[in-house]
């Protein structure tokens, strides 16, 4: 058993290193409706200086959304310490703040607010919330030179970039090719 777990930790360092890896979007149609919908499943922020919560980012669109041009960003912290059975916790999500090149967003949870947890015996107990935003602030945060998160929990607010000078991650790798599957 440790030595499954030393091997999967191993894999996920040395996959972890190329922020540019990662998964693509996938494309869905609803049998009910036609819906189509496109998503990108959350991939990491640097996860640097976060403690043991680990912000994720993923992006979803829909083409029967009351406005086509809008989209959702799925945020999900990974507790780390209960990926290691150690121990952890959930967190309670609230507001997603966003500083885009000096311009501060604030974006509010979708619908009633609450956050939803799950726990498997990989990526152990997350916490999810979904906030609904305007392809153009998507397409903003691709461009810009700099966008930094704050994330308000109940656990205290957890701070981390996207892009910055000189660094990337994996979310904004992920960010870029949702933006190009979904229409224009």
């Amino acid at each position: 058993m440790k030595r499954l777990f030393l091997c999967a930790a191993l894999s996920l360092g040395i996959l972890g290193c190329a922020t540019s890896s990662g998964l693509n979007p996938t494309t869905s149609k609803s049998e009910f409706d036609n819906t189509k919908k496109i998503d990108i499943k959350p991939h990491g922020l640097s996860c640097k200086n976060t403690g043991v919560y680990c912000p994720t980012l993923g992006f979803r669109w829909e083409d029967n959304s009351p406005s086509t041009a809008a989209a959702a960003i799925r945020l999900v912290i990974l507790d780390l310490y209960s990926a290691q059975s150690i121990g952890g916790d959930y967190v309670r999500i609230g507001d997603l703040r966003l500083k885009i090149d000096g311009e501060l967003v604030t974006l509010s949870p979708v619908g009633s607010g609450l956050t939803s947890y799950n726990y498997d015996k990989i990526t152990g107990r997350t916490s999810t919330q979904a906030y609904v935003v305007p392809k153009s602030l998507l397409n903003k945060i691709y461009s810009s030179k700099e966008t930094l998160v704050q994330i308000v929990t109940d656990k205290g607010d957890i701070e981390d970039y996207i892009v910055k000078p000189n660094a990337d991650t994996k979310a904004y790798h992920a960010l870029n090719r949702f933006l190009e599957a979904i229409p224009n």
